[in-house]
């Protein structure tokens, strides 16, 4: 855990400002840390909101803060 940590850190620049969730239908957390410490020491902040807004892999789900956002969600399932 504290390596993982430790990895966090260094990129931590490079996390959205609003950050990803796992997606609940990938339950395998360990390979979401590897996945979302990997996307972070590859991607820039902008590249990496772009992929999740895009919804360009379905590793990762945008999170919503406001209704007026929340309203715009169209779940795929």
């Amino acid at each position: 855990m504290a390596k993982n940590l430790h990895k966090l850190l260094l990129y931590f620049d490079n996390l959205p400002t609003i950050p990803p969730t796992m997606n609940p239908n990938n339950i395998d957390v360990k390979l979401y840390i590897k996945k979302l410490l990997e996307k972070l020491s590859t991607l820039t902040k902008e590249e990496f909101e772009a992929e999740i807004e895009n919804q360009n892999n379905k590793d990762f789900l945008k999170v919503y803060y406001s209704e007026e956002e929340e309203e715009k969600v169209v779940i795929d399932f």
